[in-house]
């Protein structure tokens, strides 16, 4: 996966994920401090990427439009944390597998993007 880590996610997430091998850009590094979110999304957008994100603005950028309606993010997928921040390595550690196997399957399907949240106790696919 290509990840695009927002910049209010711990540096201990993106590390673990360049561990698993993903592709791992951080927003403060690739961006002007405090862009507004879709700045980092038309980017994700162009890459292919997935955002990860405490940000709740994301999940009206990049979200499932019904059928037939035009989606202004199209390659836009993301993983949205709803979690205690202290456990969200935990979280991402625990969900990990689930969290590649989804995105893989999306992959196979007409939209390719993943739409995830991860809370307290659970992996919600949007």
């Amino acid at each position: 996966m290509r990840l695009l880590i927002d910049e209010n996610v711990q540096d201990s997430i993106a590390q673990f994920l360049r561990e698993r091998g993903h592709d791992v850009c951080l927003v403060r590094e690739v961006l002007l401090r405090g862009e507004p979110d879709p700045v980092a999304a038309q980017l994700a957008d162009s890459f292919g990427m997935v955002v990860v994100t405490w940000d709740k603005g994301f999940r009206e950028l990049a979200k499932r439009a019904p059928h037939g309606q035009r989606q202004r993010f199209r390659n836009l997928s993301r993983i949205t944390l709803k979690c205690n921040q202290a456990r969200a390595l935990a979280r991402i550690r625990h969900y990990i597998e689930s969290i590649e196997f989804e995105f893989t399957q999306a992959q196979k399907r007409g939209d390719e993007r993943l739409m995830a949240e991860i809370t307290e106790t659970t992996f919600v696919l949007l």
